[in-house]
């Protein structure tokens, strides 16, 4: 990708997670997957989070060599606590709704029938 490509995809980023952040409703993130980089991010972005049991959760940006860029720095902090998050974000770890729910991150592991995943 191009920086000029970068650039214009960043803006178009960073106006969707400031409508998710300034919505003035309680928005609910339903993650029954891989919320992996901006996924993640946009689900810290929401007010809860309700996660299936096999959900699984990163920061991989470090991977590439950048940093979260839609506020996944400060958000997942909050949420977890600053050792934690520097843990994830810098290791680009990955982990479950279990350990989600068990640092303060989601607000409920739940058991889903439906999986995306193919069959």
């Amino acid at each position: 990708m191009s920086d000029a490509a970068w650039q214009a995809q960043h803006v178009v980023f960073e106006q969707a997670f400031r409508a998710v952040l300034e919505c003035p409703i309680p928005l609910i993130a339903a993650v029954n997957g891989a919320a992996y980089g901006g996924g993640c991010e946009f689900a810290l972005a929401c007010d809860f989070i309700y996660a299936a049991e096999s959900a699984r959760f990163a920061q991989t940006e470090t991977r590439l060599g950048i940093i979260p860029g839609g506020g996944g720095t400060q958000m997942l902090a909050r949420a977890v606590g600053m050792p934690r998050a520097k843990e994830i974000i810098l290791t680009a770890s990955t982990f479950d709704a279990a350990q989600a729910l068990s640092w303060g991150m989601v607000n409920r592991s739940c058991h889903c029938k439906y999986s995306w995943r193919r069959r």
